[in-house]
């Protein structure tokens, strides 16, 4: 069975861009969110397949305008070709919005699932919008806006910081910012590639605020605080003798 796996981001190529046949080798549309629902419709009547989906925590407008000739499976265990899934929308709580729950909430709706699961004998695949915990669910906020730093940024600061210490040079630190964003891009596109699957690599694309100068950048200014710290404490421990001599204090030489 091949499933497209969809969320939060309309592909232009199956919309746009989209030709006759493309879908016609997928057996299952799985949406996980945050979609526009004239989209999902769009997928149902290209396809020869049925869609399923679970909202995202920016799908209040589902409950006046539901993506027609898809199936919702929030809170269920549906059987398509002896493949068992359960639809377990949302997202962590974070403004009260709709499609949003605490972890007590999300516990409970677990819960009275347990009997579908049960005469289901199981469950293959967790159709989720946000990533159940220990897989790949992280430290990091449920929302970017609400991270305080692009995260790709991390692997060029800390690259920077790795390479400055062992080079000592503003250099090494802009080299190794621009290599650690890239180097993560590629890591994350490797596993998939030896999985067989196809993944496109991008690596930068926004100019001057792309995740890779601004690395650089940032690998340089930390390298600048760096050396200048360091400057001020080994100045601050070998401080000079000074001497008055015409009026003026001088350093004293030996």
């Amino acid at each position: 069975m091949k499933i497209l796996a969809i969320s939060d981001i309309e592909s232009k190529a199956y919309w746009d861009f989209y030709r006759p046949g493309m879908l016609d080798e997928f057996d299952l549309i799985l949406s996980a969110g945050d979609l526009d629902p004239a989209y999902l419709e769009f997928l149902v009547t290209m396809a020869k397949c049925p869609v399923f989906y679970v909202h995202g925590n920016h799908d209040g407008r589902y409950e006046q305008t539901p993506p027609g000739g898809c199936k919702c499976i929030e809170d269920r265990v549906v059987e398509y070709q002896g493949l068992r899934i359960l639809g377990l929308g949302g997202s962590h709580r974070y403004n009260g919005g709709p499609h949003q729950y605490t972890q007590k909430e999300m516990r409970q709706r677990l819960q009275r699932t347990r009997l579908q699961q049960k005469k289901a004998g199981g469950v293959d695949i967790l159709l989720t919008h946000a990533p159940a915990r220990g897989f790949g669910d992280g430290e990091l906020p449920d929302e970017p806006d609400a991270i305080p730093m692009e995260p790709n940024w991390l692997y060029g600061i800390a690259a920077a910081a790795v390479a400055y210490v062992l080079g000592r040079s503003r250099r090494c630190a802009f080299i190794g910012g621009v290599l650690g964003v890239i180097g993560a891009q590629v890591a994350s596109v490797v596993p998939v590639w030896m999985s067989g699957n196809a993944q496109r690599l991008n690596l930068g694309g926004a100019g001057a605020f792309d995740a890779v100068v601004i690395a650089g950048f940032l690998g340089v200014m930390l390298a600048e605080l760096a050396g200048e710290l360091t400057e001020r404490i080994v100045r601050g421990r070998q401080r000079p003798q000074r001497e008055f001599r015409d009026g003026e204090f001088v350093d004293h030489k030996e």
